[in-house]
């Protein structure tokens, strides 16, 4: 699929206002900050999913609107050292399905079971999510990546997004031609 039309479908799905590319010194930039204290909330954050779209051929950043539909799917697993998953983020739509006692839950959309706990430290593993977009050739897969608010903001900066701009996100794809 030629760029063009990959572009093009991109900025017709819902909520994606501006596309830019991320160039190699950005990306660097990116994933400094995504692997830095920054980066830490409740507990160190692992960032998986930069790594998954940063290995795909064609690398943007996307600057979107509120009606960009966010977390489609399970993205954020906690795992402790010894790599056993002990939590992980839950959609509105299966929140029924965890109601536990055993469960200890951070935020509205994220929990960890106390049962699975031991003397190990944790990290919340962040991945990358299938961006679905109509209009693309079979075989064109983007994923989706979204960043901390650190290297949002810096992106931001950087290509002086603001006004209608609520998330700054980066997709990874292969396939496209220039």
């Amino acid at each position: 699929m030629h760029y063009t039309e990959f572009s093009k479908a991109l900025l017709l799905h819902p909520g994606i206002i501006r596309l830019e590319l991320l160039t190699k010194d950005l990306m660097e930039e990116v994933r400094s900050i995504e692997n830095s204290p920054l980066n830490v909330g409740f507990m160190p954050i692992d960032p998986v999913g930069y790594g998954e779209v940063c290995s795909k051929k064609l690398k943007l950043i996307a600057f979107c609107s509120t009606e960009f539909p966010m977390f489609t799917e399970r993205f954020m697993d906690i795992v402790d050292s010894r790599g056993m998953m002990v939590g992980h983020d839950v959609l509105d739509s299966e929140k029924a399905e965890y109601d536990s006692k055993d469960y200890i839950w951070l935020t509205n959309n994220l929990f960890f079971d106390m049962t699975m706990m031991g003397e190990h430290h944790l990290k919340c593993a962040i991945h990358s999510l299938a961006l679905n977009v109509e209009g693309l050739d079979d075989g064109i897969c983007p994923r989706v990546y979204y960043p901390c608010a650190a290297s949002a903001d810096h992106l931001n900066e950087k290509f002086g997004a603001s006004g209608k701009v609520s998330s700054t996100v980066i997709i990874g794809v292969d396939g496209i031609t220039f």
